[in-house]
């Protein structure tokens, strides 16, 4: 609202509400980036919905929960069905393509019945942890279309594209979270763990990085560039340089923003309105 002050009060709020209401993936917004908080807002109130249905569906409780594998893929059929009527009859763009929830909400859910398989399935999660690392192959196997398509020119990748990746993400997690208990710690394992304490670390305040990291790492690194910084470097050295100190920068500005406002916010959330702890238990 600041920076367009000089274009009136009616510009900015234009530019504005769809934030507040969390629809900036199909109206627009100043912060492009936050298209897919939308879509997140939009699967955390859709979720619960879907949930009480269940629930109430089966009896007895929570056996109306087993329907949730059948929604997941009903909902992945009909949005890649969505996203290739929509990428064979519109020219590509970001807003009409990636952006609305309709075509990308079953990523999500998708989520949702990887932690239904964890939680209600442990007999079949331990006969996963007999063959992780094929679950590991089939992963990258399922991710690497994205590293020969290219998004913008590819119908393929514009409709089942998005379905690769959370299925080859989706089978990454299953490889982390089968990974038997170590019997001795030892130095790999030592390694292994501080990597997994740092990326956890990172993970934590993943939110509020992803929030500031274009005004906290992008544009920084920008200015640098513009003034002449590394104008000398070859272009491998380059872009190693400024992608790591784009990364240092938009965590470090996430960590300290999400310390400074997100976290006093969330323990008022919680005096206010304290959260009860009741686990689902499975059945």
């Amino acid at each position: 609202m600041i920076k367009y002050h000089a274009q009136g009060i009616g510009f900015s709020v234009d530019q504005l509400w769809p934030n507040y209401l969390h629809l900036q993936n199909y109206f627009g917004s100043i912060r492009a980036h936050t298209w897919s908080l939308s879509v997140e807002e939009h699967f955390y109130l859709a979720l619960p919905l879907v949930l009480l249905l269940f629930l109430r569906w089966g009896r007895p409780r929570p056996a109306g929960l087993h329907a949730m594998p059948w929604f997941t893929l009903a909902l992945i059929i009909v949005c890649t069905g969505l996203r290739y009527w929509n990428a064979t009859r519109h020219p590509f763009t970001y807003v009409t393509h990636q952006y609305p929830t309709h075509l990308r909400i079953d990523g999500l859910f998708f989520g949702v019945y990887l932690g239904y398989l964890y939680h209600f399935h442990p007999v079949f999660m331990t006969w996963l942890a007999r063959y992780r690392w094929y679950v590991l192959i089939a992963g990258f196997v399922l991710l690497s279309p994205w590293a020969v398509w290219e998004l913008e020119k590819s119908v393929m990748m514009q409709s089942f594209g998005f379905a690769y990746l959370y299925l080859g993400y989706g089978a990454i997690l299953l490889f982390a979270v089968s990974r038997p208990t170590p019997k001795a710690p030892g130095r790999i394992s030592g390694i292994a763990g501080a990597i997994a304490s740092l990326l956890a670390f990172i993970g934590y305040y993943s939110y509020s990085i992803y929030l500031w990291h274009v005004d906290g790492g992008a544009k920084p690194v920008h200015v640098l560039l513009e003034h002449g910084v590394g104008a000398g470097w070859s272009p491998p050295v380059l872009w190693g340089i400024t992608m790591s100190l784009f990364i240092v920068l938009g965590s470090l500005t996430g960590i300290l923003l999400s310390r400074l406002v997100e976290m006093p916010v969330l323990v008022l959330r919680e005096k206010l309105y304290p959260s009860p702890d009741r686990p689902i238990e499975a059945k």
